[in-house]
């Protein structure tokens, strides 16, 4: 039953991240990813052991908290069609890879297999829109310079809907791993050497200001926790000037609106600033409780100057979810960082050294998905939960997750 729950988690993996239901309609007709997702509930409930004592992880609890507050805050939301309809949905779609991580990614073996799926997955959702790029003259999007001038940005494939920052915060999720397990196995060498590189160049073909930051502070972490800060700051400073070699001057220019006002695409920059601070008026019409889950589309389109959801997670939650839910969330945050940040007291075991390695690309991952969060919707997106369920997996791999001493209780 074990084996088999992590096979089918291992295919909705698969599909969720290449969207197999977009390149397949007969697997839209049936509805794949929701009936994968029912399965896999339906055979966790199965194999339920009441009597056995259940794992306690911190990050879960205070997870499991959030949920209970945006089931209570949702009869008090301004829009409660919107979110039943959308908000309640998207926001189950995502949290399921928290708790379907910690049920079924049960052993070591079967961890690394789930990461090695999630890099590969990701790999090919760069590689793709670059490929076409390459061969076709793809772009898939263009960005505003002011002054009706545009430039061509790199986006998601066409049967991959994200928008050029969605495409840079794809490949940021898998530099770190590429990096940080460098040293693993003569794979994962591989891996780095043939990835990185292109993943690089399709990130500076983005345009996304907010993923080349969010890089920057990645290989800044990157380098404080490496015993070479030299040999990468050498590197680094080898692959920037690679980099500025191959992107046209429209591209230069809107990094370089970054920390100059003067170039043309800071207009655009200081727009999004106070795009933030109008989003934070929105949320001040219901401080406490929000408009509820998933209507920051709403609020702003009715309260705001946009009808587009809070591109920043925290202005995005106070919108949805008040203060109440802002602080619930960050509670959560907190529990994910507080394991991330403690070295593992077993990392000098030859069998935790992999683990440690992981939990070292984790938390990049967690620190620069934190930065690029203020740049970014993410309420009901898959990422914090993911790294979370990572989290609790390696505590329950290297016993460090605690034991509920109360027996005949469930606990999720």
């Amino acid at each position: 039953m074990n084996n088999l729950s992590f096979i089918i988690y291992e295919l909705f993996l698969v599909s969720w991240f290449l969207h197999l239901t977009a390149r397949i309609p007969a697997l839209a007709a049936c509805r794949f990813d929701l009936v994968l997702v029912a399965i896999l509930f339906t055979m966790k409930i199965i194999k339920i052991d009441v009597n056995k004592h259940k794992i306690v992880i911190d990050c879960k609890n205070k997870l499991n908290n959030l949920i209970i507050a945006i089931l209570l805050i949702t009869p008090f939301s301004q829009w409660p069609g919107s979110v039943i309809y959308r908000g309640i949905p998207n926001f189950v779609k995502a949290v399921v890879f928290f708790y379907f991580t910690i049920w079924f990614v049960d052993t070591k073996k079967k961890f690394y297999i789930f990461l090695t799926t999630f890099v590969a997955c990701q790999s090919f959702r760069f590689l793709e829109p670059l490929y076409l790029h390459v061969t076709q003259g793809y772009w898939g999007s263009k960005a505003s310079m002011g002054n009706w001038e545009y430039m061509d940005r790199l986006s998601g494939a066409p049967f991959d809907v994200i928008n050029p920052n969605g495409l840079a915060f794809v490949i940021i999720t898998i530099v770190p791993f590429l990096i940080c397990n460098y040293k693993l196995n003569l794979y994962t060498r591989i891996f780095a050497i043939a990835l990185v590189p292109p993943a690089l160049y399709t990130l500076m073909l983005t345009g996304s200001r907010s993923g080349v930051v969010s890089l920057f502070f990645m290989t800044l972490y990157i380098i404080y926790k490496s015993n070479r800060k030299w040999i990468w700051i050498v590197g680094v400073v080898g692959v920037l000037y690679i980099l500025a070699a191959l992107i046209n001057e429209s591209q230069k220019d809107r990094y370089r609106s970054v920390f100059d006002p003067t170039a043309k695409n800071s207009v655009t920059a200081e727009g999004r600033i106070q795009g933030i601070t109008k989003d934070f008026k929105v949320g001040l019409r219901r401080p406490f409780f929000g408009h509820g889950l998933g209507t920051s589309l709403e609020a702003n389109a009715n309260y705001g100057s946009y009808a587009k959801p809070s591109h920043n997670l925290y202005t995005e939650i106070f919108q949805e979810l008040g203060i109440v839910g802002l602080v619930m969330f960050l509670l959560f945050l907190k529990s994910v960082f507080k394991v991330l940040l403690k070295p593992l007291s077993t990392a000098n075991d030859e069998e935790a050294k992999d683990l440690a390695l992981i939990k070292d690309a984790l938390s990049a991952l967690a620190v620069t998905t934190l930065l690029f969060s203020f740049a970014s919707y993410g309420l009901s997106s898959y990422e914090w939960y993911f790294i979370a369920g990572c989290v609790g997996t390696i505590m329950i791999l290297t016993g460090k997750a605690g034991v509920n001493p109360r027996a005949n209780q469930l606990i999720i």
